[in-house]
């Protein structure tokens, strides 16, 4: 039908038909606009529709994880810290073949291939598209396949766990896909199997004289240098008979090495103090990724020797208390230099040990190069006071210098057959009683009467001579003066100074004899004897608080002073008791002045009564207030009558404690679609009606024509 016959037969058909519905209801234009108005707002609303995500068309088909640097690169799921993870991701394309032609510019799609490590706890702990250079790409046609691989170098440092290795795919440079993604765990953990070294096995092998000292060095690495830092140190080796040379060890603890990072050498050396054995022991490295230990070994065969060349003792005579003189002298008859210990052994007439030089940390050291015999040693020994008369004899015994508990070595020469001879006389050797003094608690005033006598007694021979080296400053000395010379037995007297000030004094006396030395311990506590005085606390009188209404002002008038009597007034005292009542004397009436009123006597004399004299009356109603007397009467205070508090609003009902403004002060909220179409039919709806009403008007003018 052609376009003109087309719009003629609407005008003809449509026409008609809106006269008979707006005939039959008068609102039916206006509703009509209605409804076309609100179909034009939806399609409004829904003409620009929200983009949503492209789904993509590729799917991860397997991953498959390796590990680069080990053997063989067989496929695992756990890796040492060090290692580089190879992840082999096999991906399609899930377009049909055909559905795109060969020149369309999305043909040929490019994927971005990233990764994630995971702990299931706290979340993704790396992420490889962060780290561009992490990344991988591939382009893939319509049901194409491909392989791409992923790579991450495990840090030295990185924590041991278990984790979620993901693989995420999305397509390159465009931002609103959904991202593809497959998962497989994974186990890190502590280990050094990344780190190089130059030998995993020491052996030192025969170690003799002319190879002293042998060392050995070999040299530590990480593998993987992207790996990050390799911090590592020398945490233990056998320091009995290998020394540490490089990395030198800590000053702050020698047990282990100075930390070392990345490249570095080990260097180790076979000490001079070790002599004959077979060794084998381990040496300890801890690294960032783990701990490593790998074995050393040594078969040591030196020769060394040594011999006492020289043994005497001077004199052969002594008394207890005195010194007596070892001489000696040491030979080095093997072939490698030596430092010896010496040790003295003393047996007393009983063949009791009375002296071990060892046993007393007191041993004698001597250094000793190969072949060379030392000048004559001396080694000094005191034999002590009231000790038993008669021969003793001392041995010596020359041995290794670095002797250890856990491969002892035989002494290299005991001499203990030769041993020499020395007799000792019995000495002096002082008795003092009681050994200490402990003066108490004691006042001030009874300081002067407080001594202390100490008894000096000789219990050996012969002579003893004695004299006091040392009294605290706090004591002084009776019967005899320091640092002079007293033979015998004899007596000390101490006392207390006078002048000694309270408190508590603690300090040592002090005797020296050719019998040897005495100490005593002297304390004491000094008290004052002096007693604070208590004071009197102050009553606090209450003052009263005068009116505020005003005083008029009275005129001055005359009294007449009291005769005055010689009767004494008595002194108050101060107590408790009452004041007295005063006497029935009348007492004249004091007038509202402001001159002082005097105190009556408490006589019988009488008073005379004062003149009368007229006062004029102030202008002013106010009564004249006398002035109060202070007393003891406790003083009401005013009751505050209660202050309303005021109530919050929002506890008050039907009273809002929000700021004025209605809803418009309000935050605006979102609006839904249904909201907005009832807005805008509501809104359109008065016009409607409008127009309905105007076309009934018309329509009833027409056909009253």
């Amino acid at each position: 039908m052609p376009t003109e016959s087309i719009r003629k037969h609407l005008a003809r058909t449509s026409v008609p038909a809106a006269r008979r519905l707006a005939a039959k209801s008068p609102l039916a234009i206006g509703l009509l606009s209605l409804l076309s108005i609100s179909m034009l707002s939806l399609n409004t609303i829904h003409a620009a529709p929200l983009p949503q995500p492209t789904q993509l068309q590729v799917q991860i088909d397997n991953i498959t994880l390796r590990d680069d640097l080990a053997l063989g690169g067989r496929v695992r799921t756990t890796f040492d810290r060090g290692a580089r993870l190879i992840a082999a991701v096999d991906v399609t394309d899930l377009r049909d073949e055909g559905s795109v032609p060969e020149s369309d510019p999305d043909y040929g799609l490019q994927y971005t291939l990233d990764f994630e490590i995971r702990d299931v706890r706290t979340g993704t702990i790396y992420d490889s598209s962060q780290d561009p250079g992490d990344s991988r790409q591939i382009t893939l046609a319509p049901s194409e396949s491909g392989s791409v691989e992923l790579v991450w170098n495990i840090p030295y440092d990185f924590p041991s766990n278990d984790y979620i290795f993901r693989v995420n795919i999305d397509l390159a440079d465009v931002s609103n896909t959904e991202a593809h993604f497959s998962e497989q765990n994974i186990r890190i953990m502590d280990s050094s199997r990344h780190i190089f070294k130059e030998e995993d096995r020491w052996n030192f092998r025969n170690v003799v004289d002319e190879e002293t000292p042998r060392t050995k060095r070999i040299l530590i690495s990480p593998n993987n240098p992207d790996a990050g830092d390799l911090v590592w140190r020398v945490t233990g080796w056998p320091f009995e008979w290998l020394e540490l040379i490089e990395p030198m060890p800590d000053p702050l603890d020698p047990s282990r090495s100075i930390e070392v990072t990345n490249t570095g050498f080990l260097q180790l050396r076979v000490s001079s103090s070790a002599l004959v054995g077979n060794f084998s022991d381990e040496v300890i490295i801890t690294f960032n990724a783990g701990e490593v230990s790998f074995p050393v070994l040594a078969n040591i065969n030196r020769h060394p020797g040594g011999e006492i060349d020289r043994f005497d003792v001077t004199p052969n005579q002594v008394k207890a208390g005195e010194d007596v003189q070892f001489n000696y002298r040491v030979n080095n008859n093997g072939r490698t230099d030596l430092s010896y210990r010496v040790t003295f052994v003393v047996r007393g007439p009983s063949n009791a040990v009375v002296y071990d030089s060892s046993v007393s940390d007191e041993d004698a050291f001597v250094e000793v190069a190969d072949g060379q015999t030392t000048d004559t040693r001396q080694f000094a020994w005191k034999v002590p006071y009231g000790s038993v008369k008669g021969d003793y004899r001392v041995g010596i015994e020359l041995r290794n210098a670095y002797e250890f508990d856990a491969r002892p070595y035989d002494a290299i020469d005991t001499t203990d057959t030769k041993a020499k001879v020395f007799n000792v006389l019995e000495g002096a050797k002082i008795s003092v009683s009681p050994s200490e003094w402990q003066f108490g608690s004691i006042s001030e005033q009874d300081i002067e009467r407080q001594t202390a006598t100490f008894n000096v007694t000789n219990v050996g021979r012969p002579t003893l001579e004695w004299q006091i080296t040392a009294v605290p400053e706090w004591i002084e000395l009776i019967n005899l003066s320091p640092q002079t010379q007293q033979t015998g037995d004899g007596i000390v007297v101490l006392r207390l100074r006078e002048d000694i000030a309270p408190g508590n004094y603690l300090d040592i006396f002090k005797i020296d004899s050719n019998g040897g030395e005495f100490e005593a311990a002297l304390g004491v506590n000094i008290r004052s004897s002096v007693r604070p005085t208590p004071t009197r606390s102050s009553t606090h009188t209450p003052v009263p608080t005068p009116t505020s209404e005003p005083t008029a002002e009275p005129t001055s008038t005359p009294i007449v002073e009291p005769e005055s009597t010689d009767t004494p007034v008595p002194t108050p005292t101060a107590t408790s008791a009452p004041a007295p009542e005063p006497t029935s004397t009348p007492i004249p009436e004091p007038t509202p002045a402001d001159t002082p009123t005097p105190e009556p006597t408490v006589t019988n004399t009488p008073v005379p009564e004062p003149t009368a004299t007229p006062v004029v009356e102030p202008a002013s109603t106010a009564t004249p207030t006398p002035e109060p007397t202070a007393t003891n009467t406790p003083i009401a205070e005013a009751e505050t009558p209660d202050t309303p508090i005021p109530v919050p609003t929002s506890l008050q009902p039907g009273v809002s404690d929000k700021p004025p403004g209605g809803a418009c002060s309000e935050a605006p909220q979102p609006l839904s679609p249904v909201t907005a179409l009832a807005n805008i039919a509501m809104l359109l709806a008065p016009i409607g009606l409008a127009g309905g009403a105007r076309w009934t008007v018309r329509r009833h003018k027409i056909n009253g024509r």
